[in-house]
């Protein structure tokens, strides 16, 4: 663990953007690096690909050939997650002494309200593996000896406007 941090990198992860990831650094942190963003793309492709064929194969009833697909979507998409979260962690290391900031995941689902939106939207934000990208940014990160911090959502950058005080809207919440 660095003695102290020279550079915060803070990554959300949401439906639009798979991740979103932008460094501040100490010496100058109103002006934060450019950020990069991570569309998931495929792996939002591939959730919605596997499930239509489900579906086709569960009306003829082939429960053989949806174990098959079952093992085979689990492939692809930790292979994909782990190339997504070695070029987290590689943006990080462009920076001096970096801390990575996640947001803690804990009901993540329940900020999107249910039966809302349709049961297509609530079954592509429920097949969205953020605590699997978030482990395999963990353990990349230990390796390379990064350290890893939780921040509560509610009081995260997203959360409210700056100039509003009823919101709290820093970092100081993070936890270890």
């Amino acid at each position: 663990m660095p003695d102290s941090p020279k550079a915060v990198i803070g990554i959300a992860r949401e439906e639009r953007n798979f991740a979103v990831a932008v460094g501040i650094q100490k010496d100058s942190p109103s002006k934060p690096r450019r950020g990069k963003f991570w569309k998931g793309a495929e792996i939002k492709s591939l959730k919605g690909r596997y499930h239509h064929i489900r579906r086709s194969l569960g009306r003829k009833k082939c429960s053989h050939e949806i174990k098959k697909l079952k093992g085979k979507l689990s492939r692809k998409t930790d292979y994909l997650l782990h190339q997504l979260a070695n070029k987290i962690v590689d943006y990080a290391t462009q920076f001096e002494k970096p801390v990575i900031a996640l947001e803690e995941l804990t009901h993540i689902r329940n900020r999107f309200q249910k039966n809302k939106k349709g049961r297509r939207l609530n079954r592509r934000m429920n097949s969205l593996p953020f605590r699997k990208l978030q482990t395999y940014i963990e353990y990349i990160t230990l390796k390379r000896g990064i350290v890893v911090r939780y921040i509560d959502p509610t009081s995260s950058l997203g959360w409210g406007a700056p100039e509003c005080p009823e919101q709290p809207n820093d970092m100081s919440v993070a936890k270890t």
